[in-house]
């Protein structure tokens, strides 16, 4: 099942899937109408020279639509490249929009082709057939009102806002499913003792590159009939070199090249970080947005404010959820026996999330109010989403971090009060009942 949704994933992300599965349709549309109505002599007519000029006219218009669609497409990729991220054009690939009018177009061509074929004049013993042509006719107008909206799509599709968005709501489904909702700092089992000194047997990487997808499920199957234990080495979006270390195995016996192959199955290594299994990528884009935004050639403080708004949305849906736990324990052993440990995984804390999403910002930031600003009201809405002092500690960390950059950067004394008045406030908030000496050396951590 994890294979299978992997590769609708890979097909339904790249730019010539759906186009070229809609061309199949319309050829298949065309032979099935052409099969019903069977043209012959003097069935609908004689008037096969106006048939074949309405053909003509719509497969020559839908050629041209390719190419403009094509054109736009790529000015919008080289737009968003260049003021934005390169990092997001992986998401402009991914428009279902753009994919479906690439697709209408190059089908509504194909399929006036394939029926101007069969268009005869009465003398040559057959009729034409309207029925097709009468579709081919439908299917263009159809064109026409996708090509209106496929404008009006791509307009607002290159605008910040638009593109901060999606990438949001990709990482916060990513959360949905990495992050289940549970009791929050609700107890992990314990690492066993002996962990370390068990006699780990290394499976290397098969080609150089970054893990896209895990399949932990395979792993615990696997360990489990072979009443073994596997260490994952690698997390989703680290770069793995080839021959490198990827996971770890206590074999009982000489392992074979089939159950190597097996645990390499479970790891997709592949050229780019992908979001569905990787919430820190989703993170990293809108960093990455941000600093361009903030950099002295662009200068657009609004959209790293967004870029902002949106982090704290995605830490705050972190700060609500549990951290998974990186061991899991084979369920179900009798007699009183402890549970054995099948699958060590790699750990996701909170604290490099927020590292993650605040730290460059932060930087980049430096002498712009605004956005410390910004960054300190993010902090405090993701302290109210959680109680646990651990992660108030991480972002208490933060908070103090910004005051050292307001004290090296902000000149305006008007500024640096309010600023240091504002620290306090979020610092204040995230104290709350805790003992406040435990915010004391914060900054230090």
């Amino acid at each position: 099942m994890h294979t299978l949704r992997r590769v609708r994933d890979r097909l339904l992300g790249s730019f010539w899937f759906v186009p070229l599965t809609i061309t199949l349709g319309a050829v298949g549309l065309a032979l099935l109408l052409l099969w019903v109505q069977q043209p012959h002599a003097g069935a609908v007519g004689p008037d096969a020279d106006g048939a074949r000029a309405i053909l003509s006219t719509i497969a020559g218009s839908m050629v041209t639509l390719v190419g403009v669609t094509f054109s736009m497409t790529l000015v919008a990729l080289t737009l968003a490249a260049g003021q934005y991220s390169s990092r997001v054009l992986r998401n402009f690939m991914r428009d279902r929009v753009t994919q479906v009018a690439l697709g209408t177009f190059a089908g509504v061509f194909v399929y006036c082709v394939i029926v101007l074929r069969a268009v005869r004049r009465p003398e040559d013993g057959v009729g034409v057939p309207d029925l097709a042509v009468s579709v081919g006719a439908a299917l263009a107008a159809g064109g026409i009102g996708i090509l209106i909206y496929f404008i009006h799509h791509v307009a607002s599709s290159i605008q910040a806002s638009t593109i901060i968005a999606r990438i949001a709501d990709e990482t916060l489904a990513a959360v949905e499913r990495q992050f289940p909702p549970g009791e929050e700092g609700e107890s992990t089992p314990p690492r066993p003792e002996d962990l370390d000194a068990r006699p780990w047997q290394p499976v290397v990487a098969p080609r150089s590159g970054y893990l896209e997808h895990l399949d932990v499920d395979a792993l615990f199957a696997f360990a489990q009939a072979r009443r073994t234990t596997v260490r994952v080495d690698r997390g989703v979006g680290a770069f793995v070199v080839e021959g490198g270390l990827l996971a770890s195995v206590v074999w009982e016996h000489a392992p074979g090249d089939a159950e190597v192959d097996r645990i390499r199955a479970a790891f997709d290594i592949g050229r780019h970080r992908t979001a569905e299994q990787d919430c820190a990528f989703g993170i990293r884009k809108l960093v990455d947005m941000a600093m361009r935004a903030l950099s002295p050639g662009v200068n657009d403080t609004t959209t790293a404010v967004m870029c902002v708004d949106y982090l704290s949305a995605i830490l705050v849906r972190l700060a609500q959820r549990p951290t998974p736990p990186s061991l899991r324990f084979e369920q179900g052993v009798h007699d009183g026996a402890p549970a054995a440990l099948r699958v060590v995984g790699v750990e996701q804390p909170f604290g490099p999330f927020v590292d993650t999403a605040f730290d460059q910002i932060r930087t980049f930031a430096g002498a712009n109010a605004g956005v410390l600003l910004r960054l300190l009201s993010a902090i405090e809405s993701v302290g109210g989403a959680t109680d646990v002092i651990d992660r108030r500690l991480v972002l208490a960390r933060h908070v103090h971090a910004i005051g050292e950059v307001v004290e090296r950067t902000i000149a305006a004394p008007v500024e640096r009060v309010r600023l240091a008045a504002r620290i306090e406030g979020v610092l204040d908030g995230l104290r709350r009942a805790d003992d406040p000496a435990l915010f004391a050396g914060s900054a230090a951590q």
